[in-house]
């Protein structure tokens, strides 16, 4: 019993080693990539250009990436891959200083969509190492309200910082705490490198499929890519469109609410496993298109609930689908980067359905048909190659 508790007492203090290590994490990538996309909302509102720019730039590249990052992973193990990431978000922090142009903002977009996809791996194998499973849900609901606050906090910021040099200020702090967040990894490095099991797979593209079919649940997965990607690139446009004069309060508003949904699940969800989390993610997709295909233009407290419901209904996803895949024996750094690839597979879908609702929508038809070609140059090869090597004997 003695050993139970001295067990207990070390996991606490791993808890908050570890909420550190992530706080600087998401500050360093999500942060970022929340404060570039709230940056070219306020500077040019009412277009759809940034968003499908963005869209395009953050899924694609984690698609393309993905195992070449498995790949680096079983060569220099999962901690130092995710010290590159962070060190490529300072870099990008570094850059948008002086950046104005929006192609270039773009390609920013991009890397910093493969840099997260490098520093992703770290958390769910760092979590499974440090922490037995009673506990996991707990981790992983309160990694989900960091993320939640960075999504409230981003807005204003960046919105306060447009056209001035406290944006440059600003970026200079993130990729400070970015280097902040290299020296914590590499203090967990010898805890978790120690075990290659949990950092490597030989990196082929076969284990990485294998592992993440055999050992997690694809469509939750594929399904939580959907969820999350319904706020980002169906509510923000649209909110654009219908309120873009009602300026940075009304704006902040809609984060706000999206961010205390999802605080509100991580508290629900924290000591126990959103079985239902799948019904969930229906429900605010469901209810979402329904309202945006009747109502228009939506009102705001509508636009808010609906905002509400998906950061509820997306961390109740994030959090029972990450637990159960890093309760699994086998789970490897490279079913985490499979893992990651899916959700990018579910934002696909997801425009894709948004392609179909807003059928007699321009903007949302071309995303479609975007959406249709990367299907087809990215997922079907993909897909078909890892099948054959699934089943080659």
């Amino acid at each position: 019993m003695g050993d139970y508790y001295l067990e207990m007492k070390n996991n606490r203090k791993n808890l908050f080693l570890l909420y550190l290590l992530f706080g600087f994490v998401f500050i360093g990538s999500w942060f970022p990539a929340m404060v570039i996309y709230s940056k070219i909302t306020f500077d040019q509102s009412g277009t759809y250009f940034e968003s499908f720019g963005i869209l395009i730039c953050s899924i694609i590249p984690i698609l393309l990436t993905g195992n070449s990052i498995a790949a680096i992973i079983s060569k220099i193990g999962v901690c130092k891959t995710a010290i590159l990431g962070l060190l490529f978000n300072g870099l990008i922090a570094l850059a948008l200083i002086f950046m104005n142009s929006k192609i270039a903002i773009l390609l920013l977009v991009a890397i910093e969509s493969v840099a997260w996809s490098m520093v992703y791996p770290m958390r769910p194998i760092s979590i499974k190492k440090l922490f037995p499973n009673e506990l996991q849900n707990q981790v992983v609901a309160g990694i989900s309200r960091l993320r939640a606050i960075s999504v409230i906090i981003s807005p204003p910021i960046a919105a306060l910082a447009i056209k001035q040099w406290t944006l440059g200020i600003i970026m200079l702090v993130f990729s400070i705490l970015c280097i902040a967040a290299i020296f914590i990894v590499i203090s967990l490095c010898h805890q978790v490198d120690e075990y290659p099991s949990l950092t490597s797979s030989n990196g082929s593209r076969n284990n990485v499929f294998k592992e993440f079919i055999i050992h997690s649940k694809p469509l939750n997965i594929i399904a939580g890519g959907m969820f999350i990607v319904i706020t980002f690139d169906l509510i923000y446009p649209l909110y654009i469109r219908d309120y873009s004069t009602g300026g940075l309060e009304s704006f902040s508003a809609l984060l706000m609410s999206f961010g205390l949904g999802a605080v509100f699940s991580s508290i629900v969800f924290r000591v126990r496993e959103a079985k239902n989390s799948v019904l969930w993610g229906f429900l605010s997709v469901g209810l979402g298109l329904l309202l945006y295909k009747i109502i228009t233009p939506i009102p705001v407290e509508a636009l808010l609930i609906i905002a509400f419901i998906t950061g509820f209904s997306s961390t109740s996803v994030f959090i029972s689908t990450n637990t159960n895949l890093q309760k699994s024996p086998q789970f490897t750094a490279n079913t985490a980067v499979a893992m990651n690839m899916a959700t990018a597979v579910g934002q696909l879908v997801s425009i894709g359905l948004a392609s179909v609702i807003f059928f007699f929508e321009p903007n949302y038809f071309f995303i479609g048909v975007i959406t249709i070609i990367a299907v087809v140059i990215v997922i079907v090869p993909w897909t078909l190659s890892n099948f054959l090597q699934f089943f080659k004997r």
